[in-house]
Formats: C-alpha cells, structure tokens, sequence
C-alpha cells in the first residue's frame, strides 16, 4: 500500500526514584560502624514501539554507606504502550563487583492517565520475577529487603493526538482513492489505531 503508520508516543512518564528504605546491608562496617550499603538503582521501561520490545534505561547515583538513600532523581519515558512495564535494580555499588541487592516490577498501565497531578507510589523489591530471572551482577542473595519510594506523573502527548487525527484522514483518503473492500478499510484503520 506504500504507506506506514509510526506508533506515536502516547504520553510522557515523569518517574522521580525519590528514596528507598530498609534495604539490605551488602557491606560489613569497619570496627564500631554499622553494616550499610552503596546503593545506586537502575531504572528502566520495557514496552512495544513499532513491533519491536524497547528499553528505556537511566541510572542513580550512588549514595554512600546507608540503608535508606534519597537519590530525589527524575527520568523521563516516552511511552508507547498501555503494558509497559518499569523494572527497578538495586546494587551496592562496590570497585570490584557490584552487589545485587534485589529488584522491583511496576506496572505503569494505571498511572498513565493525564490527572494534571503527581501520584506516590513504593515498589516492593524482591529476589526476581518469572520470565526475567536475576540481573548478570546479582548473587545468590534471596533474602532481598526493602522498599523504593517513586513520584508519577503521566503527560498525554496532545501533539500525538493531532497528528493522528491529521493521518486518519489521510487513510481515509488513501483508502477512497485505492477502492479498498469495507473488510480491507477495517484493517487499516485498526492497525492505524495501535
């Protein structure tokens, strides 16, 4: 048919990893200090952009010997797709090998919605998830404690809805013009809408 349909960003997501709590303590404290850590995070969506899965990844600084680090850094993700998903890692930054100190999962289906506001929401880390298994760094560590505290705020692209609006009349155009069957239409109005 000669004509392609890009999958327009449906909004942007404003992620802010504002801190975390009770995380696992990766490093042993030298006489009379307490067992702490260095934690940094890694924050990534996993989602579909054009067929293909995507990967949007930014990463923390590192905050030194703590338990409860507040990084108050914002990232922001294109999304594209209703199931995306946002994977959190934590480590213990160290200068030979890092520490894996376990991982969080988000869906973000119900937090893109334009509220014009900031939703709090703490993701609970855990050893790994089905299907995603344990990241290259980690250790045989399972005992994964804690919690990391993030602020949402969703954007809904209004340019993306203009310039759908600009290609479904040309669809509609290309599909009068070819003398398209209502069943082949259908199709490309559908496919135009994902």
């Amino acid at each position: 048919v000669g004509f392609v349909f890009p999958q327009l960003a449906l909004g942007t997501m404003q992620i802010k990893v504002a801190s975390a709590a009770d995380l696992l303590a990766a490093d042993k404290g030298k006489k009379g200090e307490a067992n702490s850590s260095d934690p940094f995070a890694i924050v990534a969506t996993h989602q579909i952009h054009d067929g293909a899965e995507t990967e949007q990844k930014f990463v923390t600084q590192k905050i030194m010997k703590t338990l409860e680090p507040e990084w108050n850094e914002t990232f922001f993700f294109d999304i594209w797709d209703l199931d995306a998903v946002l994977y959190l890692d934590i480590y213990d930054s160290d200068t030979d090998a890092d520490d894996y100190l376990g991982q969080g999962k988000l869906s973000l289906r119900d937090f893109c919605v334009d509220t014009g506001g900031m939703v709090n929401h703490s993701v609970k880390l855990t050893p790994c998830f089905p299907g995603r298994g344990l990241p290259k760094r980690a250790t045989d560590v399972m005992d994964v404690t804690g919690t990391v505290n993030l602020e949402l705020t969703f954007a809904e692209d209004r340019s993306r809805l203009e310039l759908k609006s600009g290609l479904d009349a040309q669809l509609e155009e290309l599909i009068a013009a070819r003398g398209f069957s209502e069943q082949q239409a259908n199709l490309f109005r559908n496919a135009s809408d994902e």
